[in-house]
């Protein structure tokens, strides 16, 4: 299955920079990643993760024991009690 993320680089989101960067090196050896402007609901860091046709959209990934959560999730589709926290609702 083919799995890619897009993480947010709008105005809220940039202010994050240490957490984006942090999510970056932890993810993209693993599928590609790319960047997205801002999806108006920003509490950063946003990402969206794709798996096949099914998207995925988070904030807040900022602690540690979060951003393992999102790999789990990018690697096996596992979500945690934490990352279900963090998921949005967005339409597609």
């Amino acid at each position: 299955m083919k799995t890619s993320m897009r993480i947010c680089v709008g105005s809220d989101c940039r202010k994050h920079k240490k957490c984006n960067r942090e999510i970056l090196a932890l993810i993209e050896p693993h599928c590609r990643v790319e960047t997205m402007k801002c999806q108006d609901f920003c509490k950063g860091p946003v990402v969206r993760v794709r798996h096949g046709n099914q998207r995925t959209w988070f904030q807040k990934i900022r602690g540690k024991k979060l951003r393992a959560d999102l790999l789990r999730f990018v690697l096996d589709c596992e979500t945690s009690p934490r990352l279900k926290k963090a998921r949005v609702r967005k339409k597609s």
